[in-house]
């Protein structure tokens, strides 16, 4: 799902009940991230009191601005990679217990955020850290061991 791609008169449904309308229409919807992808849209009918709320509340405190919603893998990569080679730099200067810790949280959150990715992309699945790791061995972020 590419927001950027949306226009008023891009249809969308709700992933709750089906409901169809047109983003111009869409005032009051969800949109649903798992760490920075777009998983899917709630329409106001579906969205729970707690959901709405959060909403809310976000829209009113929060800077979206910077916010990017990430599309593809070449993105999900491009948005992680300083991630984990600040946690690397930071093993590689001897504080090795707070580098594993910040790459391993790394590696958690690029693996709920490539299944999000997957939902809408292509067909794979990462169940734990190691396996995120290992697909981003095959992929040339690290080198292998």
């Amino acid at each position: 799902m590419n927001l950027s791609e949306l226009t008023p008169t891009s249809m969308i449904k709700c992933a709750r009940c089906g409901k169809p309308e047109f983003v111009g229409n869409a005032k009051l919807w969800n949109v649903a991230f798992d760490t920075g992808v777009p998983t899917c849209f709630i329409c106001p009918d579906c969205q729970t009191r707690e959901e709405f709320l959060e909403a809310e509340v976000n829209e009113a405190t929060m800077d979206y601005s910077n916010a990017r919603a990430i599309s593809s893998m070449d993105e999900l990569l491009e948005y992680f990679r300083p991630k984990w080679n600040k946690a690397l730099r930071t093993i590689a200067r001897g504080k090795v217990k707070r580098g594993n810790a910040e790459f391993r949280e790394c590696l958690e959150k690029f693996r709920k955020a490539f299944n999000a990715l997957n939902r809408h992309n292509f067909n794979a699945q990462l169940n734990n850290v190691d396996e995120a790791f290992h697909f981003l061995q095959q992929h040339g972020e690290f080198p292998k061991l």
